[in-house]
């Protein structure tokens, strides 16, 4: 589905005004729009009256053609939930609002639920990845069939489903075809509905996994042929509905719960715990969200309340909101504990009254002994790679000190106390040229692309100059956060004709009234005023002109005698990069006005401000006011490669894919790796070719003994 000009027009506008700058450029680089992002941006922002709206523009057409501008609208929809006005913008270009009149209800659904549900935002980016499509297509007696259901990790590669999902090839001892005819796919947030396997052999940004070809089924209970059909059981029934719990734990190919949601990021997708859920759980009334798959549609999420729960103590029937869900589907309480697996629709008398699911505390005790009771992955850990356009890797070669800091960074962020000045500062000396300060920026913005809420500022280095004058200074770095600050507003500078003993008030201006000043103008900018009650209303209007129910929590939001206001801050943290300082340095004032930012004249526990938000990455060169105990350091080398960076970035590649038939290399091996880099590099430049260093050429040494070693196992990179 593509939008019209005039829609990107629309949209392009509502991004530039509203969203902060570095919003589309996250996306351009985790769709991978084109090789060079950078030069991208540089060629359609140059010459352009505005350089901002062209390369949103920009951004955007490129993303239509992947027929996925749309569902980027869909995703800024709901992150820009406190913007009013980007919102009636961007809503109608929404893929749910231009295709079928269910999907656009679940989308109003998930409007009017944002406001009341805390932990919508989690449901969407933490479990939402977890949650997969299974699509079966084979022959049974000469005829095409096609399953479609709904299945959630539970462990790094196993998936919980309905049994009668994959069971048509079971009953008919057909085991062994399964793995051959069914596969999970994850990521599924856009598009056409899946009909079958042929359509997916091309899929991009979909993460496909195999069923295990051997050991797929790990425990099962079968269907019940009249299940959802009485609705008062007898002493019989009640027994059939204990023994058929209609479930399949399935056993994937590859453990995709250890592994990132997007190559290069530091977050691993991970898995739903399996706990035993508290009896209050299944309450009469109590809420019920259920992200699913219907008929084989990209994931969404729909609401509702259980109406009852069976006799059996194994079945909950719920009201959902738009239609009838898929089976498979994870059924979770309103704090997002576990409580069910979907399976059938609920309609004795062949009328429906509801949507029934497997009660989970009836599956548990099934599962338990089977599901890894293992703790959940990290919250972030080391990446061993980016990804590219043109499907390839980058591994990352070395930069240990700067992942674990940021992941130690992104980890203390919320800490309100023990975090040191370290903790938020980094600096890499690399004096020489090949040293790897723009993939030091690579990985950065790869791994912080799965970080919404924050913010990437890059000042200096090939893009742009890094300015001279503090005024230009501030007024470049207030535009990453998209506040606009015109230099008459900027605090004048004291005359340079100042009084004998007053030499020292220029420095104060620049590296003391000046940073005081920004930092009020920017915390004022990042808190803004929700007035949820507006959102209410205005959500109330949209569906009484659609013919649509309005929730009953948004309708007392709406009616509220007092408008119920809440502060939110537009982002979390800010990660501001200063390149090439080896370069090009930071003039006198420019160094001072940064030294104040950074706060490195007081304590680290008096950064109490905006300030404390902000973390700082200068790349080239350490500056002065910084002393040994107040930053992270790390040295960069054009012919910085080690042995064990070669063997650790390969053992990290197979550790992923759970490669453990073959030996990690030994130092030996990874040292004849390391090795052969100068010898072939010597005879590039004797060739006439100069391109290529030291880094890059060991980058593309070990991708291909990783490529090679994930082909020959079936891995995908």
């Amino acid at each position: 589905m593509k939008l019209t000009p005039a829609e990107l027009d629309a949209l392009a506008a509502a991004c530039t005004e509203h969203l902060h700058p570095g919003r589309l450029e996250t996306a351009a680089r985790q769709y991978q729009i084109a090789v060079d992002i950078d030069a991208f941006i540089k060629a359609h922002s140059a010459g352009r009256s505005s350089g901002e709206l062209s390369v949103a523009r920009a951004i955007l057409d490129a993303l239509n053609e992947l027929e996925i501008a749309c569902d980027l609208a869909e995703r800024l929809y709901f992150e820009m939930d406190t913007v009013e006005a980007f919102q009636a913008v961007v809503g109608p270009l929404t893929r749910s609002a231009k295709s079928s009149e269910q999907a656009h209800q679940a989308f109003l659904r998930r409007r009017d639920h944002s406001l009341t549900v805390p932990r919508l935002k989690q449901l969407n980016e933490e479990i939402g990845p977890r949650v997969c499509c299974i699509v079966g297509d084979f022959l049974l007696n000469g005829e095409r069939k096609t399953s479609l259901g709904t299945g959630f990790l539970v462990g790094p590669d196993i998936i919980l489903t309905a049994m009668h999902v994959v069971d048509l090839l079971v009953l008919r001892h057909k085991e062994a075809e399964v793995p051959r005819a069914f596969k999970a796919v994850f990521d599924f947030e856009s598009g056409d509905p899946i009909a079958g396997l042929e359509k997916l052999s091309n899929a991009r940004f979909l993460r496909i996994v195999d069923f295990h070809a051997t050991d797929w089924l790990r425990a099962k209970s079968d269907k019940l042929a009249w299940d959802g059909t009485v609705k008062t059981p007898d002493q019989t029934q009640i027994g059939e509905l204990k023994s058929h719990l209609d479930f399949a734990l399935i056993r994937l190919a590859e453990p995709v719960g250890n592994q990132p949601v997007r190559p290069g990021a530091a977050r691993p997708r991970g898995w739903i715990e399996t706990l035993l859920p508290p009896a209050t759980s299944y309450a009469d009334g109590a809420r019920v969200i259920i992200p699913q798959h219907p008929f084989g549609f990209a994931r969404r999420v729909d609401f509702g309340a259980i109406s009852k729960c069976c006799e059996s103590g194994t079945r909950m029937v719920s009201r959902i909101e738009t239609e009838e869900g898929t089976s498979g589907a994870p059924c979770f309480a309103w704090d997002l504990t576990l409580i069910g697996v979907h399976n059938a629709a609920f309609k004795p008398n062949k009328v429906l009254e509801g949507n029934q699911a497997i009660r989970f505390d009836a599956i548990w005790p099934a599962i338990s002994a089977v599901v890894p009771q293992a703790p959940p992955p990290p919250l972030r850990k080391r990446t061993w790679r980016l990804g590219r356009r043109n499907g390839g890797i980058a591994p990352i070669l070395g930069r240990t000190k700067l992942q674990d800091w940021l992941n130690a960074a992104l980890t203390k962020a919320t800490a309100a106390t023990g975090r040191s000045r370290s903790d938020r500062v980094y600096a890499a000396d690399a004096p020489s040229l090949g040293a790897g300060k723009t993939f030091t920026v690579d990985v950065v913005r790869s791994i912080l692309a799965s970080e919404p809420d924050d913010i990437v500022i890059v000042l200096g280095g090939e893009r742009e100059l890094l300015p001279d004058r503090l005024e230009d200074f501030v007024v470049a770095l207030a535009a990453g956060f998209g506040l606009t600050i015109k230099h008459d507003e900027i605090p004048e500078q004291p005359s340079a004709a100042l009084p004998r003993g007053d030499g020292d008030k220029i420095d104060r201006w620049a590296s003391q009234r000046m940073p005081s000043w920004f930092a009020e103008r920017l915390a004022a900018h990042r808190v803004t005023a929700v007035n949820k009650s507006q959102h209410a209303r205005a959500a109330k209007a949209g569906n009484d002109a659609l013919g649509v129910a309005t929730d009953a929590v948004v309708l007392e939001l709406a009616n509220a005698v007092s408008d119920v206001i809440e502060p939110k801050d537009r982002w979390r943290n800010t990660w501001i990069m200063i390149d090439d300082l080896n370069v090009r340095p930071m003039s006198a004032q420019v160094r001072g006005f940064v030294a104040g930012l950074v706060g490195a004249d007081v304590d680290e526990s008096a950064i109490i401000d905006v300030r404390a938000s902000l973390y700082w990455l200068f790349l080239g060169a350490t500056p002065d006011f910084l002393v040994p105990d107040d930053f992270t350091k790390e040295a960069l080398s054009a012919d910085d490669i080690s042995v064990d960076d070669v063997a650790v970035s390969i053992g990290a590649a197979f550790d992923e894919a759970e490669i453990t038939d073959v030996e990690p290399p030994s130092q030996i091996e990874a040292a004849a790796l390391r090795n052969a880099i100068p010898v072939l590099l010597d005879r590039l430049r004797q060739s006439g070719i100069n391109d290529e260093t030291f880094l890059t050429l060991g980058q593309q040494l070990v991708a291909r003994h990783i490529e090679s070693a994930y082909q020959r196992h079936g891995r995908t990179l």
